[in-house]
């Protein structure tokens, strides 16, 4: 697995995202084939923030949708600094907030960006 915390690290409540990057193998190439970016988090002292703790701060906090656009953008970033040209990446986006009015084409821009 492939980590990374991007010297610009979006932060939410004090608490750096990074993205690990897990590889997702294919049995008939036998290789691997594309990556998913999973959320992470680093506290101020170090600790490990789980995307569940994450997403049910963000919740509680009612800043769901932020959280979910930090992440990718989190991912975009740091996914372009470790991967091939052309690979594959996975993300995993929140319905609510990709039918959000004109998100989709913020999303494709971003992506361009990276």
């Amino acid at each position: 697995m492939l980590n990374a915390t991007s010297s610009a690290a979006e932060t939410i409540e004090g608490i750096a995202l990074s993205t690990h990057l897990q590889p997702i193998y294919s049995l008939p190439h036998q290789r691997e084939v594309r990556y998913e970016a999973l959320l992470r988090g680093t506290a101020a002292d170090g600790a490990l923030v789980t995307p569940f703790d994450l997403f049910g701060r963000a919740i509680v906090a009612g800043r769901q949708t932020e959280l979910d656009r930090m992440s990718h953008c989190t991912h975009l970033r740091n996914a372009a600094a470790l991967l091939p040209d052309a690979q594959w990446l996975f993300i995993n986006i929140n319905p609510g907030t990709f039918i959000d009015p004109g998100y989709a084409a913020r999303l494709a821009a971003l992506t361009r960006e990276a």
